[in-house]
Parts: structure tokens; sequence; C-alpha cells
């Protein structure tokens, strides 16, 4: 019966997490709890491949909010992001590979 509650909760709960996770990210005034909360949700979604989460995380590392910044894991998950046609993970990643060591790699993945 537990297991039957769960399972019909979960899909709201995911789709709530979705739903606000654009305007959370995008928000100027969050404070470290809110970040870290958001870190714990959006690693859980990014992991079963939802883009935006992944795009979300990537930038959480990219700017050390929340998280201790970590530009190589910001790349990983920018590049998940970006092979599903997230374009502003693809242009995040493009300006990484143009502009830090992760552009030596393979210049050409900046163009």
């Amino acid at each position: 019966r537990l297991l039957r509650r769960f399972a019909y909760g979960l899909p709201v709960a995911l789709a709530l997490l979705i739903s606000t996770a654009p305007a959370f990210a995008q928000s100027s005034h969050l404070t470290l709890e809110d970040l870290g909360r958001a870190y714990l949700n959006w690693k859980l979604l990014a992991e079963v491949g939802h883009a935006k989460s992944q795009a979300n995380l990537g930038l959480l590392y990219l700017c050390g909010k929340g998280v201790e910044k970590d530009v190589d894991r910001a790349v990983q998950w920018m590049e998940r992001t970006a092979t599903q046609g997230i374009v502003s993970a693809q242009f995040n990643l493009g300006f990484l590979y143009s502009t830090t060591k992760h552009g030596k790699l393979d210049p050409s993945t900046s163009i």
C-alpha cells in the first residue's frame, strides 16, 4: 500500500520539480540552502537523463553555487545536455571550449 502511494506521488513530484527548475535556477536571491536542495533534486533527475536538470547542474558547477566550483564537471554535464539539443548548453559548452583548456582537446568542437 505504501509502495502504491509512492508510485502515484513520484510522477507528480517530478513534474513539479521539472516545471519550477528554470525559474529557480535564474533567481538571484537564492540562499545556499536553496541551492543545496536544488542540487540534490537536479542530481537525481540528471542521472536519469533529464536535460534541463543536467544543464542546471553544469551551471552550478561552473559558477560554484551550492557546490564547489569544478569546470571539468560543468563541462561533463553540459556535454550530456548539449547532445540532447538544449541550445543554451550548446552555447555555454562552445564558450567553455573556446576559453578554457577543454578547447585544446579538439578545437573544432567550439565551432
